[in-house]
């Protein structure tokens, strides 16, 4: 699964764990 998370409550990253 990957891992979602947001930044400053505006930018949002998502990658899947190594």
């Amino acid at each position: 699964d990957g891992i979602t998370f947001t930044l400053n409550g505006c930018a949002v990253v998502s990658y899947e764990s190594i």
